[in-house]
């Protein structure tokens, strides 16, 4: 099952993991968020089965006291509903407990999180103490041998409370405690940008998985296996860059952004075409159309090596008279926004668009023999979501294919399904188009 993340292109929307022993209790059960993306073959639930585990999938949602853990060779993206996202590495093991859903307990390996401002505190219970966090993006990792936890805050604060104290690490900061000790240390100055404390933050981690959960948050978070997608992330960064001032490190000021025009950019069309003068140095180009200059309110991004792309027939609605953004970020060979003196040449123009509306592809012969699913492939398609639905309309199975077949996961549960969708998305997370078909197997 190869990982999924739809960039509905304001791309984020927040929730989490978890829930308990079955799926019917005395109870009705409580949501605590969403898998929003599975990169790999094994996330696991505790879920359906009192003493077992099956296969969990994307789009599932998860409620109080459910285990997940991932195979060595998958990581998982949770999205919680309090307001929060967490990547989590290979080899990790995870449970939300406490009261109102609002500790998650780490008992074995790493992730990386991201919170809004919290009113009331939410915490994170390792062997070593608990993290308590207001509204911030941190590190946190489980050390096998001693069952010491380390800590590095990129954003924000977190207290760290091991029962003998109580300390307030701030961004730059790390901790490494067990239940007797605590250590604290500084591994970047609160003057660095935050793209370079990340990198330094990830950096010092040393657990299994770390290099995976690097991958995936750094530049590229959410980015799927053989797919050459950008995300939010890493055009926030190139904004940032574009949007800041370079003096040095140690006087560093946003200003306000400047609206500057890429060199003979033309727009044309219902459906717009861009045009604009290459950028000596760049191996592609980051495309983002957005609904404010800060590229913060994104609607579509896509890639280019030409110094030309065209908005996709598919792509979201542009309202007629619209006020519109695009920003071209040229990027280099190793998928780096390039840079010039501490600056992003990346470029933002604004433009009145003429009137857009989406149209999508049907996906044609989609079929299911002894649980096998075939359709036709759809051109420029680079994932597809295949929901399997009961008789009554419930999703019971989601999974994800990079091609036109997909075979039922002999791990999964038992299902009853009676009929599929099958959904076709370009490299941005856009959806494209979609066809049904009958189940027969189930």
């Amino acid at each position: 099952m190869k990982r999924l993340k739809l960039l509905g292109l304001g791309l984020f929307a927040l929730g989490c993991i978890l829930s308990t022993g079955h799926e019917v209790l005395a109870e009705t059960p409580r949501v605590v968020g969403q898998v929003a993306d599975i990169d790999g073959s094994t996330l696991m639930t505790s879920r359906f089965s009192e003493d077992g585990w099956f296969l969990a999938y994307p789009t599932m949602k998860t409620y109080f006291q459910e285990r997940m853990k991932t195979g060595e060779d998958t990581s998982a993206t949770i999205e919680f509903a309090v307001g929060g996202r967490a990547v989590v590495s290979p080899g990790t093991e995870v449970e939300v407990v406490g009261r109102e859903a609002r500790v998650l307990r780490l008992k074995q390996g790493a992730l990386w999180a991201k919170f809004e401002k919290q009113e009331t505190e939410f915490q994170i219970q390792t062997a070593g103490g608990v993290i308590g966090i207001e509204g911030t993006e941190f590190l946190v990792q489980v050390l096998p041998e001693s069952e010491e936890t380390d800590l590095l805050v990129v954003e924000g604060a977190v207290r760290v409370d091991n029962d003998a104290e109580q300390q307030l690490i701030r961004g730059g900061g790390e901790a490494h405690f067990g239940r007797r000790t605590l250590r604290l240390a500084r591994f970047a100055d609160r003057t660095d940008q935050q793209s370079d404390i990340r990198n330094k933050a990830f950096g010092r981690l040393t657990g299994r998985g770390a290099l995976f959960l690097r991958r995936l948050v750094e530049r590229r978070l959410l980015q799927r296996n053989r797919r050459d997608r950008h995300n939010r992330l890493f055009y926030s960064d190139a904004f940032r860059k574009l949007h800041t001032s370079y003096r040095s490190r140690r006087n560093l000021r946003p200003r306000r952004p400047l609206l500057q025009q890429v060199s003979d950019l033309r727009i044309q069309g219902d459906t717009p075409r861009f045009d604009w003068e290459p950028v000596r140095g760049a191996h592609h180009y980051g495309i983002v159309v957005s609904l404010d200059e800060e590229g913060e309110v994104p609607l579509w991004h896509g890639s280019t090596e030409e110094a030309s792309l065209k908005y996709p027939s598919y792509g979201p609605e542009l309202e007629a008279a619209g006020t519109y953004y695009v920003t071209v970020i040229p990027v280099n060979k190793d998928g780096d926004a390039l840079e010039r003196r501490g600056r992003s040449p990346a470029r933002t123009s604004q433009f009145i668009a003429r009137g857009h509306q989406p149209e999508y592809s049907k996906v044609t012969g989609v079929s299911e023999r002894h649980r096998t699913f075939q359709w036709n492939a759809l051109e420029d398609a680079v994932l597809y979501r295949i929901t399997l639905q009961s008789q009554d309309g419930e999703t019971v199975w989601v999974g994800e294919s990079d091609s036109s077949t997909y075979v039922y996961p002999v791990r999964a549960r038992e299902v009853d399904a009676t009929s599929v969708t099958v959904e076709a998305y370009d490299s941005a997370g856009v959806l494209m188009g979609s066809g049904a078909g009958k189940v027969k197997s189930f």
